[in-house]
């Protein structure tokens, strides 16, 4: 299983040049390498998304769903 290297982030701003420079980096990859990059993608994102089987427990946070009844005195 492929892990991810989160110590090495860079931000920038996207821009319609950099699909030429995307497509122009990913030819330079085998065909083996793409599919290795996508399944590392699918990878992430199915873990975040599908409940944590440890814990039982959804992996993505989420709010708790609090519901009150609450009884108004006439008058």
């Amino acid at each position: 299983m492929l892990r991810l290297d989160k110590t090495v982030t860079r931000k920038t701003t996207l821009h319609a040049d950099q699909d030429a420079e995307d497509v122009l980096f990913w030819l330079t990859k085998t065909p083996e390498e793409r599919m290795a990059a996508v399944e590392a993608i699918r990878q992430q994102t199915f873990a975040f998304h599908l409940p944590n089987t440890d814990e039982g427990q959804s992996a993505q946070p989420r709010l708790q769903r609090v519901c009150r009844i609450i009884k108004r005195s006439r008058g």
